[in-house]
């Protein structure tokens, strides 16, 4: 096509010019058909009741292998794609990251985020108990590129922590940490261009994107390379760190018990301050990082792995594209991209929480895990709710408050002075509600019953 990539029935499989890829492929090996060959495939072996992947060696002729490359590898779906759809993305996603980073504006920064592996303690000479017991570091590097006047900055700012929990908690804290020190850096900057990887525990997952959705500072994209493809600058300085440090644990001029020593010598030894490139270094004690945080606790968006782009609309809404493009319109925000037929349109997601529907587990007392906080009825005999009013239940687990909404109703068999029977009012598709009836009594420990008028739609 004129824009550079190939039609779309061409990533289908479906082009009218080549035919299928199976014919294809065919075609140019004709020749070599029954030549013999020897190839070497991953697959999965069984061995003494257990599974594991191994590379196998192959020895049979060219039509066996072009037949096993085709069926197991070009026309076997990943995520819903074949293979050539799938190399697209990577090569797209990476094409917009290129053509983003060769363009940038004063007022925009890209972000090229992704967790190294832990980093042990490390000691020159140990016992043998030290070997077997070694504490993990977190590294979590954050390369930042933007411009100061005509000059593009690199600036990469790596964080170090002892909590070895990678999840979106810990991901949420280091972006923030990460804005912060770009807005000291470069204050004219107002758009960030988030990459990652696709881990759907750290970058782009339902937590991920309630964290997007609630952020109200600078605006920010969060754009996701290719599957299997993440791999970029931030593994580049994980590297050089790796490098550096363990040339000087072996030469005796460096120990690492925690975060902190790595801290200290890091920020000692492999800071830099001369422009163009810049490299700071960030200690994140334990603590810092909050995961108590239910308002982040929503539904997971349907699809969420053939997203690639998402960006933040109001409080728990976002809108995402299932490819990220750049180009002059986009970034203009104006709906006349020249590249929709390969990237799409924005679809908008409104993130429901958790919670926002009665379950019948939440009405069962073994299926609670944690220990529920006792909380006294709101209710006094004067304002005992009547059949008809309106009531909300509020419901206490652990640290969180659940509240729900319900209507009084006549009792369909006898109940105690201290009990009345509700029907819980249920969301369907957000404007219509369907009725559950439930008994429940009002010295219950688990709830607390308020009278809060109004109508419920």
């Amino acid at each position: 096509m004129d824009s550079g990539w190939h039609h779309l029935f061409c990533l289908e499989g479906k082009c009218v010019t080549c035919g299928s890829p199976a014919e294809y492929i065919g075609s140019k090996f004709q020749r070599y058909i029954d030549s013999p060959v020897g190839w070497q495939h991953w697959e999965c072996v069984s061995q003494d009741g257990r599974t594991r992947l191994e590379l196998v060696f192959k020895s049979r002729k060219l039509r066996d292998l072009l037949e096993e490359f085709i069926e197991k590898d070009i026309m076997q779906l990943f995520q819903g794609f074949m293979f050539v759809r799938h190399l697209h993305k990577f090569f797209w996603q990476y094409s917009q990251y290129s053509l983003l980073r060769g363009s940038l504006q004063e007022d925009e920064a890209i972000m090229v985020m992704d967790f190294a592996e832990n980093r042990k303690a490390f000691y020159a000479v140990e016992v043998k108990s030290a070997h077997f017991g070694k504490a993990q570091i977190t590294m979590h590097p954050t390369v930042c590129f933007y411009k100061v006047g005509e000059v593009q900055m690199r600036h990469s700012m790596v964080f170090l922590s002892d909590d070895i929990c990678h999840d979106y908690h810990a991901v949420h804290h280091f972006t923030l940490a990460s804005i912060e020190a770009l807005a000291k850096a470069a204050p004219l900057v107002q758009r960030v261009y988030i990459f990652s990887d696709g881990c759907a525990g750290q970058y782009k997952g339902k937590g991920t994107f309630a964290d997007l959705s609630l952020y109200t500072g600078k605006r920010i994209q969060r754009v996701f390379f290719g599957s299997e493809h993440g791999k970029g600058e931030a593994n580049g300085e994980t590297g050089v760190i790796n490098r550096a440090v363990d040339r000087a644990v072996s030469s005796g001029r460096l120990t690492v018990r925690n975060a902190e020593d790595l801290h200290t010598w890091c920020s000692k030894e492999l800071t830099r301050t001369e422009q163009p490139s810049l490299r700071d270094f960030f200690l994140v004690p334990r603590e810092e990082i909050i995961r108590d945080r239910p308002q982040t606790d929503v539904v997971t968006i349907p699809g969420t792995r053939r997203i690639h782009q998402a960006e933040r609309v109001s409080d728990y809404i976002i809108r995402t594209r299932m490819l990220a493009c750049f180009c002059e319109a986009c970034r203009r925000d104006s709906e006349s991209c020249p590249n929709q037929a390969y990237v799409g349109t924005y679809t908008v997601h409104k993130l429901k929480s958790s919670h926002s529907n009665l379950d019948d587990a939440f009405l069962e007392d073994d299926a609670v895990e944690s220990t529920p906080v006792p909380e006294p009825p709101q209710i006094s005999p004067a304002n005992d709710p009547k059949v008809g009013d309106f009531v909300s239940v509020k419901y206490t687990l652990g640290k969180k408050q659940l509240i729900y909404n319900a209507v009084v109703i006549e009792p369909c068999q006898p109940l105690e002075d201290s009990e009345l029977m509700v029907s819980f009012l249920k969301d369907k598709a957000h404007t219509l509600f369907s009725l559950k009836r439930r008994r429940w009594s009002l010295s219950s420990s688990r709830l607390a019953l308020t009278t809060e008028g109004g109508i419920f739609f």
